[in-house]
């Protein structure tokens, strides 16, 4: 069988009535993935493997452009190309009348066209993926650094609550040495909430996360909002146990609250709830 070996993992969903056609046909030939659908999954766990690029059948059913227009802005299918297929002939007046929409437009009987679309649009695809990839990975490391000396920060003012417990009840020479200790300690927490420098970064990358995680549930607290965003850049519950300085099983726990507040099913997975938040 012929293979095409840039796109032998690539996958198309195709919503259509009708999989006999003839450009469904030959991606198969070509080793490519074709999940075929009579409509548009109204959740992200419906769709399956997610797709390099969507083709919808515009003769299936009318309502397509408002299912796919929702599924695009509420979850991480933002950026997958779609392809609108139409039983009328394209006119340079129908194309130019689209500018505006999130979407090419086909005649459903133009095998080629269509084929050469997928295969284009699927190049798109990966390199836009390609370069959100290294966007993150920068965006990780620069967030961890912030989280870093933030829990370092908190760290350090435990240690001065301790110092000013104990400075009470110690005798001169010890007190001489706290007050040493804590002056030290005041002149590194003179730098500042390091968490504050990490969630102005965070909002530049996701600006739109925290007002539609406050618009679902008003009431979360800074630590809500913290943990929501370390489940967002993909942090594990080792991780979040030290940039929030809580032990894991606190960790557990905090997630536990976080998805009681948020209404979600106790079998339902928050940080997959968590990755579909559009930004």
């Amino acid at each position: 069988m012929t293979t095409v070996s840039n796109f032998e993992r690539t996958v198309i969903t195709v919503i259509t009535g009708d999989s006999t056609q003839e450009f469904i046909q030959l991606l198969q030939q070509y080793n490519i993935t074709v999940n075929v659908r009579n409509v548009i999954p109204e959740t992200i766990e419906s769709w399956g493997a997610t797709p390099d690029t969507i083709v919808i059948d515009s003769i299936s059913y009318n309502q397509w452009e408002k299912q796919i227009n929702k599924i695009k802005e509420e979850s991480i299918y933002k950026e997958i190309p779609v392809i609108v297929l139409s039983e009328k002939e394209v006119r340079l007046e129908d194309v130019l009348s689209l500018k505006d929409k999130e979407f090419l437009l086909l005649h459903r009987n133009d095998t080629i066209s269509i084929i050469r679309a997928i295969f284009g649009t699927v190049k798109y695809w990966r390199k836009l993926n390609e370069s959100l990839i290294k966007t993150n990975q920068l965006n990780r490391i620069l967030s961890t650094n912030y989280l870093s000396l933030d829990a370092k920060t908190e760290c350090l003012e435990k240690s001065k609550n301790q110092i000013e417990a104990i400075y009470p009840i110690s005798n001169s020479e010890v007190k001489s040495e706290l007050i040493k200790i804590n002056n030290n300690i005041i002149q590194n927490l003179k730098n500042g909430n390091h968490y504050e420098l990490f969630k102005a970064h965070f909002e530049e990358v996701h600006p739109q996360f925290y007002k539609k995680l406050l618009f679902k549930e008003s009431s979360l607290s800074n630590n809500d909002l913290k943990l929501a965003a370390l489940l967002k850049m993909g942090f594990n519950n080792t991780e979040i146990s030290f940039f929030m300085g809580i032990s894991i099983s606190g960790v557990k726990k905090a997630i536990q609250r976080l998805r009681k507040k948020l209404g979600l099913d106790p079998a339902s997975s928050l940080r997959q709830f968590i990755y579909t938040i559009e930004v």
